[in-house]
């Protein structure tokens, strides 16, 4: 097995690749895509940011700095409860990459606010590295899809790999699972 990581769209028959676990929309129509579920994000932030910026509120965080995750977090966010209302709210990101990890070593050197998922920051929040900002609040959920080539056939290599995969996320913390 060869994984490759990358934060870019992948061409699946230019590289010969078997499958592509995407975050976000599988946008080529040329592909099978197939949901395998949701990941909640929350916003988080170091501490001594937090200290410097003082509280911060739905109605301040377009005036904080924020790191962007393009395409998932930058210019406005969709901010939801428990009860499912939700509210959109500019962010102002004046540091932006398109890499999860570059994103999430930026939100821990405390460049700014930023997103993360529950099963990315655990270890931090629990250690006090990362503190949560509106705790009342989450991100829209992002979708979790494995894209596939057109066809029939599929390698029990790819079958089990997916099953592997589907049974991994939903014991995660902040994964709710496709029916």
């Amino acid at each position: 097995m060869e994984l490759t990581l990358t934060d870019r769209v992948v061409d699946l028959v230019a590289t010969g690749a078997e499958c592509w676990v995407c975050v976000g929309e599988v946008r080529d129509p040329g592909l099978v895509s197939r949901h395998l579920g949701d990941m909640e994000r929350i916003l988080v932030a170091h501490p001594a940011l937090l200290r410097r910026l003082g509280p911060v509120t739905p109605a301040n965080l377009p005036t904080l700095p924020c790191v962007g995750l393009v395409p998932y977090f930058v210019d406005a966010v969709r901010l939801l409860d428990k009860a499912g209302r939700s509210q959109t709210v500019s962010i102002d990101t004046p540091l932006r990459t398109d890499s999860l990890l570059s994103s999430y070593r930026a939100i821990l050197n405390g460049d700014g606010i930023g997103a993360a998922a529950p099963w990315m920051c655990q270890a931090d929040l629990e250690s006090g590295r990362l503190k949560r900002v509106l705790p009342r609040l989450w991100l829209e959920p992002v979708g979790i899809h494995v894209a596939l080539p057109p066809g029939l056939h599929r390698p029990a290599r790819v079958t089990a790999f997916i099953d592997a995969l589907r049974r991994r996320i939903k014991d995660m913390q902040g994964f709710r699972p496709a029916m």
